[in-house]
């Protein structure tokens, strides 16, 4: 045991120490800049994976028919089969998401960023995770929303749904960084994603979430998720400006790469 445990300190050292070095070198400092939030914001929020989500827990609280779908899921309990299958395969999912999402962050080549190393990523994608499930235990204390098995009052938003969406979120982001065909990578995010939703339905079919709990938890993640990985790991937003002149036309053009 005290093997294993020095040697993870000395892997985090060097893996520090290397992030160092390739944050002098590439000019940035480990904290995002106030640009790259605010970028990274932006883009989060435009992303159909955070507003569709939000979108669909206002339609079914408007509509009243939280409570109704609710119940409906826990009597038919047509995916896992009993309220008791649901809430076993919500704890596998959501670890599926987890070990998914830490593959991911393995699997892309260092890069010069100050936290583009292996560990740098995986530090970044589980510090969103992090963030995710303290922003989601704030809400649960502020909500108290009863739960529909009446077993507390932590429904409101749900943490495996936020959690699993989250992880997701980050290994899908990863993906963008991997040599991969095109049919590739649209089929390994279609797999986060279905990972994620089942997760979240699974707390509905175990009775211990509403629908809008699930669907507002979904956006929450997606959208942190999104945020620290872009902000930390997304590529410098770089602008070009080039004055052309010649015999017969003239202009400025302006690029920008990503």
């Amino acid at each position: 045991m005290k093997l294993v445990l020095a040697l993870l300190i000395i892997s985090f050292g060097a893996g520090c120490a290397t992030m160092r070095a390739r944050s002098e070198s590439a000019g940035r400092g480990y904290w995002p800049s106030e640009q790259r939030w605010s970028r990274a914001a932006r883009e989060a929020l435009r992303d159909p994976g955070t507003w569709a989500p939000a979108a669909g827990a206002a339609v079914i609280a408007v509509g009243d028919w939280d409570e109704k779908i609710a119940e409906w899921a826990v009597e038919q309990t047509p995916v896992f089969g009993s309220p008791a299958n649901a809430r076993s395969w919500s704890d596998d999912l959501r670890t599926s998401a987890h070990v998914g999402m830490l593959i991911s962050s393995l699997a892309v080549p260092p890069g010069d960023g100050p936290w583009e190393s292996r560990l740098g990523r995986v530090v970044v994608d589980h510090g969103a995770g992090l963030t995710t499930g303290i922003v989601t235990g704030l809400l649960k204390d502020g909500s108290e929303r009863v739960r529909p098995d009446r077993s507390d009052d932590e429904s409101f938003p749900s943490a495996h749904s936020s959690m699993a969406f989250s992880y997701a979120s980050a290994g899908a982001r990863n993906l963008e960084d991997l040599s991969l065909s095109n049919s590739t990578r649209r089929s390994l995010r279609a797999g986060f994603l279905t990972v994620a939703a089942a997760t979240g339905w699974a707390r509905v079919e175990a009775g211990v979430h509403y629908p809008a709990d699930v669907l507002f938890g979904a956006a929450l993640g997606h959208f942190i998720g999104r945020v620290i990985h872009d902000a930390f790991l997304g590529s410098e937003q770089k602008f070009d400006v080039a004055l052309r002149i010649d015999g017969d036309t003239s202009g400025v053009a302006l690029k920008w790469s990503f």
